[in-house]
């Protein structure tokens, strides 16, 4: 997905981008909970920080992050998304806390006051942007010296097959319609490729602590059938729309043979795999001009 389109697809009064994430806000906090939680252990954030979570989305990291940093840090969730920020706001608790603020905003160009964080976190908001080293260098100079960024993001699209499941079994059981489509692209190119992804750090004036490949199962529901209904709710689903009722018909019964065969006793599994980046704000990037 383009970064054009990325943002339309968060900003545009669009009921049905809504519906994908504000509906189905319990099923990504499951999805994508082991993810979570790799990336805050990484994090050791402690009592006291000052938090900037970047692609907050619905806002369940930014909850998780403040429970690290409680009673006396502070965190702020920022998003793009109205839909998304709205969807923060409403979960419990629902009572104000000063010390949890949301921010509508671009992370690549939102002038946060310098160096005002400890640690940048992001759990897979941050391959959007239409420039990935001039945002990685605004997020540099929000933090503190020797402040913390910390994120997650998906590594190749071979390596996750959440993400290329359904385009492997339209072009396998109906190659009349999709056998000669170009291959889908990469989520983000800039961060499937590690050599590419460390270059764009490096030129924001971090320095890198670790790379971790960190690979899980992706929950995403409760059998074949509660998958297969979530999806043809989603964007992706939208292939089904292009197809005549024998060959969708055809196509979701595949899915449903295949997703059977992945399903354990708690609910279906797909493979996901993605980097957790920790790196460090460089002692000589610590300038405004950085």
């Amino acid at each position: 997905m383009t970064h054009e389109a990325s943002h339309r697809r968060w900003t545009h009064a669009d009921e049905r981008v809504a519906t994908e994430w504000t509906d189905e806000q319990e099923r990504s906090d499951r999805t994508f909970l082991p993810f979570g939680q790799r990336l805050l252990d990484v994090a050791a954030l402690k009592p006291g920080e000052h938090v900037l979570d970047i692609g907050c989305g619905s806002g369940g990291t930014t909850l998780a992050a403040w429970q690290r940093i409680a009673p006396t840090g502070c965190v702020t969730g920022v998003d793009i998304s109205a839909v998304m920020l709205a969807a923060a706001r409403a979960r419990p608790p629902r009572v104000s806390n000063p010390r949890i603020a949301w921010l509508q905003a671009d992370a690549e160009t939102y002038p946060f006051p310098s160096r005002c964080a400890d640690v940048a976190i992001s759990r897979f908001g941050v391959a959007h942007f239409a420039n990935t080293t001039a945002a990685f260098v605004n997020i540099n100079k929000a933090l503190r010296p020797g402040g913390r960024f910390v994120f997650a993001e998906w590594t190749a699209r071979a390596e996750n097959e959440w993400m290329s499941f359904a385009d492997d079994a339209a072009r396998r059981v109906l190659p009349e319609h999709f056998g000669h489509s170009a291959a889908p692209p990469e989520h983000a190119c800039g961060f499937a490729d590690l050599a590419r992804l460390r270059s764009h750090l490096e030129a924001a004036g971090f320095e890198i602590e670790t790379f971790e490949r960190y690979a899980d199962g992706l929950w995403l529901g409760r059998d074949p059938d509660d998958v297969l209904a979530w999806f043809a709710r989603v964007a992706e689903g939208r292939m089904l729309e292009t197809l005549d009722p024998l060959a969708r018909q055809k196509l979701l019964d595949a899915l449903h043979s295949e997703l059977a065969q992945r399903t354990r006793a708690d609910g279906v599994y797909l493979r996901g795999t993605a980097w957790i980046v920790d790196c460090r704000v460089q002692s000589d990037s610590t300038s405004d001009g950085a």
